[in-house]
């Protein structure tokens, strides 16, 4: 792909078009342990000096660093902008909106490319290359603000350089196939950790970028006749479509996430700190040996400076990072616990779907063996790294279902896979040398290895799954603010077409992201922000603890608008509620088949005066509308095809027949084998 992208285009087209794992995957935090690679350069040698150095607060996070080339160098040699670069991630509540996911995304992207085309002309004009002076190394507040705790991780940046510099003026941002070959530019082997402990984001990224792999594998079977043909899969480019306009000559890349039921961007440059030991490999993210592509050090950069620092992203959870990067909804499972009895057939689907982003993590029950890890994590037994993320990126299941296979992704990249059944030494590939031959499976020490789905399940059990929208797809937005009246928390949503195909829908209600915290408060810098962006969730007055959702059936007549009769003719969906207590940010109900008719979403358990939003997520075809119940439907959003009627008679009672409704309703009803 060229060195100059806006919108998708070619330079000469620029104007053409419930559960606990949260601690267990917070603890990751990389494969340096960057308080012995950086130590205090002194000639002190005060022996309770350096033994606070080894178990206290890296010495070097309380202050600016001190990097190469300086500010004042760049601001003289380069271009800089009074444009802004990043949009503005307000607090809730924003305007109410319906669109489909692709107008949705496309709209901020708009915005994006305008900014950076702004820039790329000022670096035109000026001969100069883009420096951003808001996020460079050289201030604490960009790396490790106040507030950062004591087992930060980021590595100290001493040095910076061009991308262009470092992988030449000829490298690219993605790498296209070379004539007859059919590999995806975007690999989930294509980005590598450094040292930073951002694993969580290094997988979640894997792991999108394994879509175009799924989607070439669906249209095998489907050439094999092992698929239905009539069933569409489409390459989104999810990794693809963030970055939508740069320039690698200009050194600007413009760069789209997902926050806060909305699409942001921001601008970065491509200087990128290298490390002290080899100034020809990036301190943080990098491409595999070998490539030349630009996109994994990008999307690292421009990730960082959405949260406003580096230490941000020092530690976090994989489900959170897709969803920033899709828009998409997280489901948490511990299948050595609540969730043992997860069904196979449900993981496999999933696993292959192109739509579906899946990670894990190694527990805090499994056993842990002599040493540590390079980060000073627990080492677990058979090579695994306690709290550590990794990524699911595909499973394979044998004729009658006696192997069951996961293939995971250790984002460091390196020879540190699992080592028990299955694993690149493993004699199972002997014994079972067809399946050898159906996986493709390849003994390398790149991080990617098989395991069975049994010992999956126990050792790396804290999966988190998300799945994200087709651009087809449309999405209602409702924004408000949670209070003691139900009526004041009470939403209608009308289906009027139902059948071939069945309308399907997502309901999502969210509140305000903790780590936006830097974004939406006064002082960025402050103590306080940086606090709240690493608590987790919490936020007096900003974020609910408990958060809940519940969707209910009213039948196919004109409801009242009166909440007392409509509770009186509500009949809750299987799998119709969802809540949580862990200051989450969503939480969802996921209805596959709805019937014509009216429903009630009622925001429930929720703290009175916190803001939130409701998306509805719904196939076209489907043709749903929905409002707020205190502003009656002549405020509807979506498709409007019924009578408007305000009146408060009590329409005549219809025997409901849901829980008689043939369809699958939710996964929790249908991914649940009776036995294990």
């Amino acid at each position: 792909m060229g060195a100059c992208q806006l919108c998708g285009v070619s330079p000469s087209q620029i104007f053409g078009k419930a559960m606990s794992t949260r601690r267990n995957l917070r603890l990751g935090k990389g494969n340096v342990n960057t308080r012995k690679k950086f130590k205090r350069k002194t000639d002190s040698n005060d022996d309770d000096e350096e033994e606070d150095e080894e178990e206290g607060r890296p010495y070097y996070v309380d202050e600016d660093p001190q990097v190469e080339p300086t500010r004042g160098e760049l601001e003289e040699s380069c271009f800089t902008t009074d444009t802004a670069t990043r949009s503005q991630i307000d607090r809730l509540p924003r305007e109410n909106i319906h669109t489909d996911t692709k107008n949705e995304f496309d709209v901020k992207r708009d915005e994006c490319v305008e900014a950076v085309r702004e820039i790329m002309e000022g670096c035109d004009k000026s001969g100069k290359k883009f420096f951003d002076p808001t996020f460079y190394f050289d201030k604490q507040e960009n790396l490790f603000p106040p507030g950062t705790p004591d087992d930060c991780t980021v590595g100290l940046p001493e040095k910076c350089v061009r991308l262009s510099e470092l992988f030449g003026e000829d490298c690219e941002v993605f790498v296209e196939a070379k004539d007859g070959e059919d590999d995806d530019p975007v690999d989930a082997s294509d980005i590598v950790q450094g040292s930073i402990g951002d694993c969580f984001l290094i997988g979640a990224i894997s792991g999108i970028a394994a879509h175009g792999a799924k989607v070439s594998h669906f249209w095998d079977k489907q050439d094999n006749g092992e698929a239905d043909d009539n069933e569409e899969v489409e390459h989104e480019a999810p990794i693809e479509r963030l970055l939508v306009a740069y320039d690698v000559n200009a050194g600007v890349y413009g760069v789209m996430f997902f926050k806060m039921g909305q699409w942001e961007w921001v601008i970065i440059d491509d200087l990128i700190p290298v490390s002290p030991e080899d100034s020809t490999t990036p301190l943080f993210a990098n491409c595999k040996v070998g490539d030349m592509e630009l996109w994994p050090m990008v999307l690292e950069k421009a990730y960082a400076k959405l949260h406003c620092n580096w230490d941000a992203i020092d530690g976090g959870l994989s489900g959170q990072a897709v969803k920033d990067m899709t828009g998409g909804i997280m489901q948490n499972l511990d299948l050595s616990g609540n969730d043992k009895k997860y069904s196979w057939n449900a993981f496999l689907r999933q696993a292959q779907d192109s739509l579906t982003v899946m990670g894990c993590g190694c527990g805090e029950h499994v056993e842990e063996e002599e040493g540590e890890g390079q980060c000073g994590e627990a080492r677990g037994v058979y090579g695994l790294i306690k709290g550590h993320a990794y990524t699911v990126l595909s499973a394979y299941s044998s004729e009658g279902g006696k192997v069951k296979l996961v293939k995971v992704r250790n984002p460091w990249g390196n020879e540190a896979e699992w080592e028990g059944d299955w694993s690149d030494k493993s004699e199972m590939w002997d014994k079972y040398p067809d399946i050898a031959k159906a996986v493709r499976f390849e003994a390398k020490d790149d991080g990617t290895f098989w395991i069975s789905w049994k010992d999956f399940k126990y050792y790396l059990g804290c999966v988190e799954i998300v799945r994200f929208f087709p651009g087809s797809w449309r999405i209602m937005t409702h924004y408000g603010k949670a209070s003691a009246n139900e009526r004041d928390n009470t939403f209608i949503v009308h289906v009027a077409q139902a059948e071939d195909p069945a309308a399907k829908a997502v309901f999502v209600l969210g509140q305000t992201d903790s780590r936006c915290a830097h974004c939406i408060l006064d002082d960025p810098a402050s103590e306080e922000a940086h606090s709240i962006q690493k608590s987790g969730g919490t936020w007096e007055g900003t974020v609910s603890e408990r958060i809940g959702l519940e969707v209910a059936y009213l039948g196919k007549n004109q409801p009242p608008s009166k909440i007392q009769k409509l509770k009186k003719l509500k009949s809750v969906l299987p799998n119709g509620k969802a809540s949580s207590e862990e200051c989450d940010e969503v939480v969802w109900v996921d209805q596959r088949k709805l019937k014509v008719g009216y429903y009630m979403v009622s925001v429930t358990d929720m703290e009175e005066g916190i803001d939130y939003y409701l998306r509805v997520h719904f196939n076209p075809e489907g043709e749903l509308s929905s409002w707020h119940l205190p502003k009656g439907q002549k405020s509807a959003l979506g498709f409007s095809k019924f009578e408007v009627e305000e009146d408060e008679e009590e329409e005549e009672d219809e025997e409901d027949d849901f829980e008689n409704y043939s369809g699958s309703s939710g996964w929790a009803s249908d991914d649940y084998d009776e036995e294990d």
